[in-house]
């Protein structure tokens, strides 16, 4: 098993949260090959909004270069793990730099069924609005979640914490491993909402974003029930595909509003 630690702390090597990462990558795989990525040792170029990177690719703007070496080893890795301290409640500002470069994954995933796990550390509370937020970004990159491991690093010294800590990484394992063996992974209605507004948009916009919709339409997601071969509740296909109806019928009859 091949996995990537992308460490997002500003204290690369001495971060706690990428010790936790470590820590987590060789319990679950002690036998598999660990590589670790550290965002504040990548040299990515901040985020300037350009647009092009939608309409046009990636390629049309300059940080491609940079960004390549950690696109490339997460396609690597069989599994990548996303580990960010809490900063103010959300991900680290290296962390967001990065989802926002990587934004034409959110447009053009390329990650389809790949698993990943989450790590966050804070002093006190917060991982679950980063997990939260964090979980929704890489899974419109098409990864697949199988764990999230947070943690609160003011507790790590703590010998009762630590014995926690040891149980909840046993009970990660008995998870994570039947579901990274699992060939139809299970998706819930958040996920399936997503993928069908995103369809959505990438229909309407056929005309402004051709990119996109020449992406979909060589996968074959404009007829698909979600990105990759899955299990769903009928229900929740249901649900999906009248929320999607709904976000339709908004914009084609210019029903929608600013944000007050």
């Amino acid at each position: 098993m091949k996995t990537l630690i992308l460490s997002a702390s500003p204290l690369a090597e001495a971060s706690v949260t990428c010790r936790l990462a470590t820590r987590l990558a060789r319990s679950l795989f002690p036998d598999g090959e660990h590589r670790v990525v550290h965002l504040a040792e990548a040299g990515l170029p901040p985020c300037d909004g350009r647009l092009e990177v939608i309409t046009e690719g990636e390629n049309s703007t300059g940080y491609l270069p940079a960004l390549r070496p950690v696109h490339d080893a997460m396609h690597w890795a069989d599994v990548v793990i996303f580990a960010s301290p809490v900063h103010n409640f959300t991900v680290s500002a290296l962390l967001k730099n990065f989802i926002d470069l990587m934004v034409f994954e959110s447009h053009r995933p390329s990650f389809m069924g790949k698993k990943a796990l989450l790590v966050a550390t804070a002093m006190g509370a917060g991982q679950e609005k980063l997990f939260s937020y964090l979980q929704e970004v890489v899974h419109s990159w098409g990864f697949c979640v199988v764990g999230r491991l947070g943690a609160a690093t003011s507790m790590l010294e703590e010998p009762w914490y630590e014995a926690k800590l040891r149980a909840a990484i046993s009970r990660l394992r008995t998870r994570v491993l039947p579901a990274l063996a699992e060939p139809r992974p299970r998706v819930g209605l958040r996920d399936l909402i997503a993928f069908r507004v995103w369809r959505l948009v990438v229909e309407i916009n056929r005309d402004n974003t051709p990119i996109d919709h020449a992406y979909w339409s060589e996968r074959g997601w404009l007829d698909a029930e979600y990105y990759f071969d899955c299990r769903s509740a009928a229900p929740a296909r249901w649900l999906a595909g009248l929320i999607a109806a709904l976000v339709r019928y908004t914009i084609v009859h210019r029903r929608l509003r600013p944000v007050t």
